[in-house]
C-alpha cells in the first residue's frame, strides 16, 4: 500500500461520512456512491462499483446512531486502488468527531508500527472535525511523512 492507496482509503471514509447519507443525489449506476463522489475518487460514475462487505457489527445499537459504525465494505476500483466504505446507523456527524482507522495492510506484525497496542499498523487514517490526514509507517516501524489528502 502506498500514498495513493491511502488517498483512496481516506476518500472512502469520507464517502459514508457524509455524501452517501444525502438522499436525492445523482447515482444512475445505483451503487450507492453518488456521482460527485465517484468523480472525486476517480472511479467511473457509469459503472457500478461493488464493494464487498468485510465486517458487520452485531452489537446493540449505540446511543448516538451517527457514531454507530455498522458495516465496513472494501472494493477494488482500479488496479491496486481500493475504496473503503464505512456505513453508520445514521448520517455521520462531522462536528466534535475523531474517527481513526488503523490499517494493517500486509498482515505482518513485524512491519509497521512497533508499539504493543498498535503493532503491525502500516497506516493510520483519521478524520477530526472535518479535517483529515493519513500517516504511514516504514517497514522498520518509523513514522513517515503524512500523505497528502484530496480537498473536498
Amino acid at each position: 500500500m502506498n500514498k495513493n492507496h491511502c488517498l483512496i482509503a481516506l476518500a472512502g471514509l469520507l464517502v459514508c461520512a457524509g455524501a452517501v447519507a444525502r438522499a436525492n443525489i445523482a447515482d444512475p449506476d445505483r451503487d450507492g456512491i453518488p456521482d460527485e463522489v465517484e468523480q472525486r475518487l476517480g472511479t467511473d460514475p457509469a459503472a457500478a462499483d461493488t464493494p464487498e462487505l468485510v465486517w458487520e457489527s452485531t452489537a446493540p445499537a449505540a446511543s448516538d446512531p451517527s457514531r454507530d459504525l455498522r458495516k465496513l465494505f472494501l472494493g477494488n476500483v482500479a488496479g491496486k486502488r481500493y475504496l473503503w466504505v464505512l456505513e453508520f446507523a445514521a448520517a455521520f456527524e462531522f462536528n466534535n468527531t475523531n474517527l481513526t482507522v488503523y490499517v494493517d495492510a500486509d498482515n505482518n506484525p513485524r512491519r509497521g508500527q512497533r508499539s504493543k497496542e498498535y503493532q503491525g499498523t502500516d497506516f493510520v487514517l483519521w478524520l477530526s472535525d472535518g479535517g483529515r490526514c493519513c500517516h504511514g509507517y516504514s517497514i522498520t516501524g518509523e513514522g513517515a511523512t503524512p500523505a497528502p489528502t484530496r480537498s473536498s
